[in-house]
């Protein structure tokens, strides 16, 4: 007969489910302010909501849907909130790390300086001493005159974020105050300025400096006795920093700055970044409706997935992604977007610029074989050969396999060594392509937006009706300070005969619009 419960309809199991549920509920919203969808965030992150480096994100937990969806958008639901029952802040600087929160996750170089050894090659090891203390002490005397302190208080092998906040329990809590301190951008000027007089290039036989003043001319250096001269007393601190960037890593120690400078050589980034790349990131790129790249219904969407991104990047993922034991550097949402295309194109020729370790090439011979395109070919164009030495490290990652060894390489694959841009690449390719029913063209090589502009006009006007001009990383533009997107817009107002497909972008897509198909 079973229990009274289980007569009544009601089984004695459901009844403690229920029960262990709502009090796990209740657990979960009241007692524990840390996992409260509402106001406990905000609680657990009071104190840092609007430091500079901190980007909200507000988002709408499905569970406590509001009724009133209009309502909620004019009071919590905004993007850049500070508190709210939805709000959920992501600290960039723990995010990405010190060095990346400055430096950047895309290598954006405005301007390169040689090594005291390079642009001196007959100097002696005193001689590059000398000029590092020269340097150094420079730096020294603009970081006293900003924190207004004694020059001689400041130790020169201390980091300079710890020199700002000498209270500090941790260094990690010093470069969080730092970030945020208005000093450090007269710091990162002043860097600029001292490094003015050091940054020189080697000109055929004479020694210039980056720097140009007002009458357009660089100046010569005569010796390295002549550097930490002020070139142009005319120009201020911003002004040099417009002009040559700033460094990258302002937050290290002045001695550090110096040594490497001078016996490595330096790079700057562009001025947009002056206060650090972290902070050109949120305010020229995370929330602006014209970057808002990803297909998505929903700005906060937008903003997750470019956060995924970023992290996807910071992280180095495309370092770890295999295929066959060789590595692909292929992002898997777009894999089998263009699986896909393989499958239902069904190219002939499949032209990919850019062929790097030779995994993607691997990766779309497997997916001929899959499709039954067994007569179909793939011909792979980079500067340099695919290589592979056991144990070999590599940009891209650690090689554990030579692609050039996979069956699939073997039976689908033709190497072109030289640039796409080169115009007996380009007469190869054609050639090629004149005894093809159906040309699918994958652009991934070098991803600067005037190398893919020149890309585009030669190589996709190969691609056949109904196929496609992938061109690949777009991405890469909203990140760093240039990338292929501009040059996919160039391309498509003056070519008709092709569309953006975005259907192809599955949320998470490294190609944003550029999953271009020829319609005619």
């Amino acid at each position: 007969m079973g229990s009274k419960d289980a007569q009544q309809g009601v089984p004695r199991a459901t009844v403690i489910c229920i029960v262990l549920f709502m009090s796990s509920i209740i657990l979960l919203v009241v007692v524990s302010p840390k996992f409260r969808f509402g106001g406990g965030v905000s609680d657990v992150y009071s104190g840092i909501g609007s430091a500079s480096r901190v980007t909200v994100i507000a988002g709408e937990p499905e569970i406590f849907k509001p009724r009133d969806r209009q309502k909620a958008q004019s009071q919590d639901y905004v993007v850049g909130a500070s508190s709210g029952p939805s709000v959920v802040p992501i600290d960039l600087m723990n995010m990405l790390g010190t060095q990346d929160y400055y430096g950047g996750i895309s290598f954006d170089v405005l301007k390169c300086a040689a090594p005291i050894p390079t642009a001196f090659p007959k100097s002696t090891e005193l001689e590059v001493d000398e000029v590092i203390k020269k340097f150094t002490n420079a730096l020294l005397g603009e970081l006293a005159g900003i924190l207004k302190v004694d020059v001689k208080t400041l130790k020169p092998d201390m980091p300079v974020s710890m020199i700002f906040s000498p209270t500090a329990a941790s260094i990690t809590e010093a470069e969080s105050r730092f970030a945020n301190d208005p000093r450090s951008l007269a710091w990162a000027d002043a860097i600029s300025g001292v490094m003015s007089r050091f940054m020189v290039y080697r000109d055929e036989s004479d020694v210039k400096t980056l720097l140009v003043c007002k009458d357009n001319k660089s100046k010569k250096a005569e010796n390295t006795q002549a550097l930490g001269t002020n070139w142009c007393p005319e120009l201020t601190h911003a002004e040099i920093g417009q002009q040559l960037g700033f460094h990258a890593m302002p937050f290290i120690s002045v001695g550090t700055l110096a040594h490497d400078a001078m016996k490595y050589g330096v790079c700057t980034k562009p001025p947009g970044m002056r206060g650090g790349y972290g902070q050109w990131l949120k305010k020229e790129r995370m929330f602006k409706k014209e970057w808002a790249t990803f297909d998505t219904h929903s700005a906060d969407i937008d903003h997750v997935v470019f956060l995924f991104d970023v992290l996807y990047e910071k992280l180095k993922i495309f370092t770890k992604q295999y295929w066959l034991g060789v590595i692909t550097m292929q992002n898997p949402f777009d894999m089998f977007s263009i699986a896909d295309i393989i499958y239902t194109v069904k190219p002939d020729l499949m032209i990919e610029a850019g062929t790097a370790n030779g995994g993607s090439a691997v990766l779309w011979g497997s997916i001929f074989e899959l499709s039954g395109l067994y007569n179909s070919k793939i011909v792979t164009i980079d500067i340099n050969e695919p290589s592979w030495t056991p144990g070999e490290k590599h940009w891209g990652g650690q090689a554990r396999e030579d692609p050039r060894t996979k069956p699939f390489w073997q039976k689908y694959v033709t190497f072109i060594k030289g640039s796409s841009t080169e115009l007996h690449v380009q007469e190869k390719i054609r050639e090629m392509a004149k005894g093809a029913r159906r040309v699918l063209v994958l652009l991934d090589s070098n991803h600067a937006s005037d190398h893919v502009r020149n890309e585009m006009e030669a190589l996709c006007p190969l691609v056949t009706v109904g196929s496609y001009c992938i061109v690949e990383d777009t991405k890469m533009s909203r990140w760093s300070a240039d990338g292929p997107l501009s040059s996919v817009f160039t391309f498509m107002e003056k070519h008709p005969e092709f569309e953006v497909d975005r259907s192809r972008e599955l949320l998470y897509t490294h190609h944003v619009s550029g999953y271009i198909r020829r319609i005619k």
